[in-house]
């Protein structure tokens, strides 16, 4: 039985995300999960969502050319926007970034 490993971009944080692609792969990892956590990731939820085409084009670029194969997705801003918040108001920005963040997911088509 062979187990199979994903390495997470965000434990690098403080890299540039080539630099933390290179460097996951040449660890020898083969998967990579990838995070768009609002003010905490090296990549843009904002910008992920606002321009979907280049933002998975380039991503999906930069991780063949690694020869990685995008495992996981962890989209999101659940500490400022959460789903459940008891205002509706807020629930619907909480919506509406959630819509923007599946597109970006139904896009690049993460195995998990």
């Amino acid at each position: 039985m062979s187990i199979r490993v994903s390495c997470a971009d965000f434990a690098w944080r403080y890299h540039d995300h080539k630099t933390i692609v290179k460097l996951i792969a040449e660890i020898g990892f083969r998967g990579i999960d990838v995070s768009l956590f609002r003010d905490y990731s090296v990549l843009s939820l904002d910008e992920a969502i606002a321009s979907p085409d280049e933002f998975t084009r380039d991503l999906t670029t930069r991780l063949e050319q690694a020869g990685l194969e995008l495992v996981d997705l962890f989209p999101g801003d659940l500490e400022r926007f959460p789903l459940n918040h008891p205002d509706e108001s807020e629930r619907g920005v909480s919506r509406e970034l959630f819509k923007g963040m599946l597109e970006i997911a139904r896009r690049l088509k993460p195995r998990v």
